[in-house]
Formats: C-alpha cells, structure tokens, sequence
C-alpha cells in the first residue's frame, strides 16, 4: 500500500498528473467544489480546506486504500510532514513526486497561466522559493523526492 505526496507550485501539473493514476486523490482544492463540481475558493477557509483533506486522507488509509495521492502544493516541510507521519503510522509506504517538464525549464509565467484556480504568478513564484527551500531542510530519514518528466 501507498502514499504519493505531491509536490510543486500550482499550475505544475499535479492534479492532470494525479488524475491519470488509479489512486483515490484527496486534496484541499476539493473542500471549494460545490455540489455542480463549480470551484469556488475562499481564503478564510482554507485553515478549513486542509482539516477536511487530512480527514479525508485518514479515512482513505482506515480504509486500507491501495494508492493514496496527497494532491496539494506541499511546498513546505510543515505541509508534507503531517502526511508522512500519519502514512507511517498506518503502515504506508511514501513517495513524494514533483513535476518536472522535458528539458527541465520551469516557466513560472507558464504554471500561473495555467492553474486552474487562477493563482496569480508572484504566489507561484512563492511557492516555487518555498519548494527550493523546503529542498535543502529535507529530512535525511525521508524518502527522497522523486522527480517526474511531464
């Protein structure tokens, strides 16, 4: 059984990617889908958005789900650490994957353009610092991030 924790700025590919899988996909982006699968975000529920996706993460693992996919930014070690820890605990294995397109050119401008959410390009370009930063704190005891080509 597995745990897959996505990882990179919006717009890089990570919901098209998780998509593709046989995995049962759990975010915070789907706490802000209405009932016509409409997204409608609004920041002061986000603290709410993330509750309902750990909620819905170990729900999945009590359910001993085969393939669980963390599809949210996860640009910190804050954000990834609490799925780690709680895959640990239910006896998961964890792969953390990035998005990486051929020739491994990040066009920021590209992800803000593309996003689905409309995140504009200087919180991409923080998430994309953030992701840089989160690189060189990486825990030595935690599986390595896996580098996927688009």
């Amino acid at each position: 059984m597995q745990v897959i924790i996505m990882t990179g700025p919006s717009g890089s590919g990570k919901s098209t990617w998780a998509d593709k899988t046989d995995g049962t996909i759990v975010s915070a982006d789907r706490y802000f889908l209405d009932n016509h699968k409409n997204y409608r975000f609004d920041p002061a529920k986000l603290s709410k958005a993330h509750g309902y996706c750990m909620r819905e993460f170990i729900l999945n693992l009590e359910a001993r789900h085969p393939l669980v996919i963390v599809d949210n930014t996860n640009c910190s070690i804050a954000e990834i650490a609490p799925y780690i820890s709680v895959s640990n605990a239910f006896f998961y294995d964890v792969r953390v994957v990035t998005l990486m397109p051929v020739g491994g050119y990040l066009d920021l401008s590209v992800f803000a353009n593309r996003n689905l959410h409309n995140v504009p390009l200087e919180t991409v370009t923080k998430q994309a610092v953030n992701f840089s930063k989160m690189q060189l704190e990486w825990p030595r005891f935690w599986p390595k991030i896996e580098v996927v080509q688009l």
